[in-house]
């Protein structure tokens, strides 16, 4: 039985408490909004590092609107029939061709590197508007399934 028996109290010892050697380094929180700001001045800092007389990378000629013409339609060959399919180099031996044929002149075609880097953007305007014609061919196949049902 409890009450019949003697209640003791515990008696709390205290340790003696130690100091640090360290000083304890707590990282301060960055907020998006701060972050983005020490980015901005980052870039700024870096913009004015860069000497007046260097050229900044983008300003190279530019591809003629022939050889992209041609390098699409060669594209979309390769997709249309898989034999007829080239790599990079090909399209460029292909380039060179035209222009010993004279349909190009040299300074026109581009370099290997140039192709491939005109290759992966292309590719993904082609996914990009080959997947909008296909899901406006979807959901005009769609909206007619259900006007058909709804007539019916």
């Amino acid at each position: 039985n409890l009450s019949n028996t003697e209640m003791l109290r515990p008696s709390s010892t205290f340790s003696k408490y130690t100091q640090s050697d360290t000083k304890w380094l707590m990282p301060i929180p960055v907020t998006k909004f701060q972050d983005k700001t020490l980015q901005n001045e980052d870039i700024e800092m870096e913009e004015n590092q860069i000497p007046n007389n260097q050229q900044i990378e983008g300003g190279g000629k530019q591809m003629s609107n022939k050889v992209k013409k041609m390098l699409e339609r060669m594209f979309l060959f390769g997709n249309l029939n898989p034999k007829d399919c080239m790599n990079t180099k090909d399209m460029y031996e292909r380039l060179k061709e035209f222009s010993n044929n004279g349909e190009l002149e040299e300074e026109e075609i581009p370099k290997v590197n140039t192709i491939q880097l005109w290759i992966s953007r292309f590719t993904q305007k082609f996914k990009e508007s080959s997947t909008k014609a296909a899901l406006q061919t979807n959901l005009s196949k769609g909206s007619l399934a259900e006007s058909s049902t709804v007539n019916a």
